[in-house]
């Protein structure tokens, strides 16, 4: 009876690392693992699918083997393992974007919006400072690029009057904050440092007043325009912020990402 019960706990433990290791591997072939870590970090996720792999051979071969050394893990040990697959498995991405915007919303702080106003990466903006002048100087436009977004948002909000009057191509989801004017609309994307629940949603404040369309929450759009400088009010109070008065747009398909990383 104990070699069975031994035996039991070997084949459970077996099909668990099994079952962990075919998700993770599921995630990752799939594309959908930068949808929760930083894809600089894929490596780990690599190296820890070696190990379960190891450890999958290893559990394979003290079953072969019959061994009947007291190997017994607690219940709890299983549930463990159990709970990590199976939330693997039940991920939701299909409003993945709009969820996370949800829960992260658009953090602004009246009292000095210039400098706190969602830049918590700017310390990777000084990398590319000089790319900024190249960017404009291709096509005489600011485009925000997936590869440098983050920098050029930083730049905007740090020197607002360096950039007034010049034209701005962003492509990105439209955000609506709780009792903001009508018209205007954040032009979102989620900036990821680490993993997902570190990221923040990053964007500028659009102007759509020349058109008479909707714009609605989570909608994909390629915007071009020109950088404006104006004051709006938010239920938190008054403040100047950067603006595209937009020219041009076009709806776009979802990107496979909603995500931007920082440069380091």
């Amino acid at each position: 009876m104990r070699s069975i019960l031994l035996n039991l706990h070997k084949i459970i433990k077996l099909l668990i690392s099994i079952l962990l290791f075919l998700s993770i591997f599921y995630i990752y072939v799939n594309d959908e693992l930068k949808l929760l870590i930083n894809p600089r970090y894929n490596i780990f996720i690599l190296c820890a699918e070696v190990i379960l792999l190891i450890i999958i051979i290893h559990l394979a071969a003290m079953l072969a083997e019959k061994s009947n050394h007291n190997s017994v893990t607690s219940v709890f040990s299983y549930f463990l393992f159990i709970f990590i697959v199976i939330s693997l498995g039940s991920i939701s991405y299909e409003n993945y974007q709009s969820n996370i915007s949800q829960k992260k919303g658009f953090d602004i702080n009246i009292e000095n919006a210039e400098t706190s106003i969602n830049k918590r990466y700017s310390a990777s903006s000084d990398i590319n400072a000089d790319n900024m002048e190249k960017i404009i100087e291709e096509n005489n436009t600011v485009v925000f690029e997936d590869k440098d977004f983050l920098e050029i948002h930083d730049k905007i909000y740090d020197k607002i009057d360096d950039y007034i009057g010049k034209p701005v191509k962003i492509t990105g989801y439209v955000y609506r904050i709780d009792n903001f004017e009508e018209n205007y609309f954040i032009i979102s994307r989620l900036a990821m440092y680490c993993c997902a629940a570190d990221a923040v949603l990053v964007g500028m404040v659009c102007d759509s007043r020349d058109f008479n369309f909707k714009f609605e929450p989570n909608a994909w759009f390629e915007i071009e325009g020109l950088m404006v400088k104006k004051i709006l009010v938010f239920s938190e109070g008054r403040t100047e912020l950067p603006v595209i008065k937009i020219t041009s747009f076009s709806k776009i398909k979802s990107l496979s990402s909603p995500y931007v990383y920082p440069n380091f």
